[in-house]
């Protein structure tokens, strides 16, 4: 099994670094470190716009691109120029959004919180004491190591929505 951590554009913000339409204060996206609103440009400092995944890379090749890690793309522009209206057709390939550009099927891998520990990093457990009395201790949680977080993959191949799991 390989892991690979890759820079995806962020599914909160579409890459932009804020919220358009979403929240009329100053606050940007938070998934990507963007600050700042479209309604005021000149304040905007314009986050990252991308954000770090982790995916297991499976052996199979991406389906949409054949195994290619690029896709073939057609563009369609319509206008008027000097002469009338016109149609102008530009062709180039691009970056596969469902393989990130690497050529096989990718499943997500994101954190959550601890189911074992809710996320605290540390196990409670009642002791006994002198004279029958119990106390509270507690130990760092051995399925987290003490993080709160775990890595969980989402189960199915990656279709190029990040959406889902960005809300843990």
């Amino acid at each position: 099994m390989t892991i690979k951590q890759l820079r995806v554009t962020c599914p909160r913000c579409n890459g932009s670094g804020y919220i358009s339409g979403y929240d009329y204060s100053t606050d940007g996206c938070s998934a990507c470190g963007g600050s700042g609103s479209d309604f005021e440009p000149k304040k905007m400092k314009k986050g990252r716009g991308e954000i770090y995944v982790k995916f297991e890379v499976l052996k199979d090749k991406c389906e949409y691109c054949a195994g290619s890690g690029k896709l073939d793309c057609t563009t369609i522009e319509h206008g008027t120029g000097f002469f009338g209206d016109y149609r102008k057709e530009k062709q180039f390939r691009a970056k596969c959004n469902y393989c990130q550009g690497i050529g096989k099927q990718l499943i997500a891998i994101y954190r959550s919180k601890c189911d074992s520990c809710g996320g605290s990093g540390k196990q409670y457990y009642w002791k006994k004491g002198l004279f029958g009395t119990e106390y509270k201790k507690h130990k760092t949680c051995n399925k987290c190591s003490g993080s709160g977080k775990i890595d969980k993959s989402e189960g199915h191949v990656f279709k190029g929505k990040l959406s889902s799991i960005l809300h843990t």
